[in-house]
């Protein structure tokens, strides 16, 4: 008889003695209420406050160097000084 045959019968029993665990099912959250946790609440504003300003900062970069493009690398580009606010304003915000 070999050795692992004595172990077999111990394991079998083993998995069939333990015992079973209910499992509930998670809590559903209704669609479109925001959670009622606060510190999610912050962090979801602490973001959003982040991506304005990142956006913000963006916005004025692209056009300081727009400004400082030739008028020939404009022409390349296909837009007047003039239409800088306009075309940094599509480029940043997706219009």
């Amino acid at each position: 008889m070999s050795d692992l045959s004595l172990l077999e019968p111990i394991q079998t029993d083993a998995r069939q003695m333990r015992p079973q665990i209910p499992v509930r099912p998670a809590p559903v959250r209704k669609a479109g209420r925001p959670s009622s946790n606060g510190v999610t609440r912050l962090f979801s504003i602490v973001g959003r406050k982040c991506l304005s300003l990142l956006r913000r900062y963006q916005h004025a970069k692209m056009t300081t160097v727009m400004h400082e493009l030739s008028d020939k690398q404009l022409a390349a580009i296909g837009i007047t000084r003039a239409q800088i606010p306009d075309y940094v304003r599509g480029l940043t915000h997706g219009k």
